[in-house]
């Protein structure tokens, strides 16, 4: 009941979590950080970028499932994650590591672009598809999941569903 608690509060209090009528619903958008926590230079190099000749990488969900599992990217290319929700509730995909290691441009969510150089997640509305410009900048291997709260060491406790996996090379 206790675990139950805190992570009410620590939902209603980021403004992840609303109750409308009686029920739970996740605030669909990015889940920006402040940006002492991410490279300004990291941020302007994905900025520069020449998006024309960025390769889409695909992320479905479907029944709280990621469908690929795995997204393979090469250093220093620009991508755009492309993440669709198949599901009729919004889904998560939070990736903290990643993104704070890569050069974030920004995020494409409803036809409506936003300008993003620090995240640790988005979430994406029922039926609905976004976009994150990214520019890989350090190759290794980072996890991508679904949580309501970033719980930084306890993230298997907050998982609300499958995982992934994000190849830099």
């Amino acid at each position: 009941m206790r675990r139950f608690s805190v992570l009410l509060l620590g939902g209603l209090l980021s403004g992840c979590l609303t109750f409308t009528e009686s029920s739970v619903s996740i605030t669909e958008g990015v889940d920006q950080r402040p940006e002492i926590y991410c490279s300004a230079a990291l941020a302007e190099k994905a900025k520069v970028a020449d998006w024309s000749k960025a390769s889409i990488v695909e992320e479905y969900v479907k029944d709280g499932r990621y469908q690929e599992g795995l997204l393979e990217m090469w250093e220093n290319k620009p991508y755009i994650i492309r993440l669709t929700n198949q599901d009729d509730t919004s889904r998560s995909f939070r990736s903290r590591d990643f993104f704070w290691k890569a050069g974030v441009y920004k995020v494409v969510q409803d036809d409506k672009s936003e300008i993003v150089s620090c995240m640790d997640a988005v979430t994406v509305g029922p039926g609905k598809t976004t976009d994150i410009y990214v520019l890989p900048q350090k190759t290794g291997t980072y996890y991508y999941y679904e949580a309501f709260v970033d719980a930084p060491y306890l993230q298997s406790l907050f998982w609300t569903s499958d995982m992934g996996m994000i190849y830099v090379r």
